[in-house]
């Protein structure tokens, strides 16, 4: 296999990983509840079973790094870090990208609540304004209020669906 297929495989396997690990705790999502340690087996068994035989589905630095390590300081020499022609940085480099881009395919996708990426495609699509998502409680924390207000003097805040009301919020209404 070349490293192009390595590195993509274990990229793949570990945003599948972290998108499935967001996907299971987002209560506010139907996420599993208790069952999540049963429904992570499920996840890591069919990841193991479907990339498994690639690459040895490292799919997180410290299943591969750590042990590799000690294997090196217990004296197994250079050739730890060169076999597979010199294979080691796959499963340090492509885990970490997969799983940062399995958790931004999921906050864009599926997450509902407010967060930095819907915050900046709000920012780009309404210059004047931004929509911020209702949380939970129906409040706007202060430090979201003291990143964007400078920036934008007007913006609205929409709370619970059930209510077809938004108020607007000043940049001086902000606790700074």
């Amino acid at each position: 296999m070349t490293k192009t297929g390595q590195f993509f495989s274990e990229f793949i396997a570990s945003t599948i990983l972290m998108f499935c690990i967001y996907s299971l705790q987002d209560n506010g999502n139907l996420g599993a509840g208790n069952l999540t340690p049963l429904g992570l087996f499920f996840v890591i068994f069919g990841i193991g079973a479907c990339f498994g035989w690639e690459t040895g589905y490292a799919i997180n630095l410290a299943r591969d790094f750590g042990p590799r390590l000690m294997s090196y300081c217990l004296g197994y020499g250079h050739e730890v870090w060169s076999a597979g022609n010199y294979y080691f940085w796959v499963p340090m480099v492509a885990p970490f990208f997969g799983c940062l881009f399995g958790g931004w395919l999921y906050d864009v996708f599926i997450f509902t609540g407010s967060c930095p990426p819907r915050l900046i495609v709000s920012r780009l699509t309404d210059r004047q304004q931004v929509k911020v998502p209702s949380t939970r409680h129906g409040w706007v924390s202060s430090a979201w209020c003291a990143r964007t207000a400078p920036r934008n003097p007007r913006f609205t805040f929409e709370g619970n669906p059930d209510i077809t009301t938004s108020t607007t919020y000043e940049s001086s209404d902000c606790n700074l």
